[in-house]
């Protein structure tokens, strides 16, 4: 079984949840994080099967990544 994890983060700016995969070729944003793992989700298979993992009804697992960013205030 194949394992790939998704890098999620929050972009503050554009006020938008974004994932990442690039071993899947993936980059998505949503609005809320459920809506982005649902999203990744929806295309993993997909995109599984166009790099040539396998068929789109192998299993694989992903995990997600959440990386939250914080600035120190002067």
């Amino acid at each position: 079984m194949n394992h790939f994890t998704v890098d999620v983060l929050f972009d503050a700016e554009a006020d938008v949840w974004v994932a990442q995969c690039d071993a899947l070729g993936i980059a998505t944003e949503a609005a809320d994080y459920e809506a982005l793992t649902r999203r990744v989700w929806a295309v993993a298979p997909e995109m599984y099967a166009a790099n040539g993992f396998g068929a789109q009804t192998d299993n694989f697992r992903l995990a997600f990544r959440h990386t939250q960013e914080a600035h120190a205030v002067a």
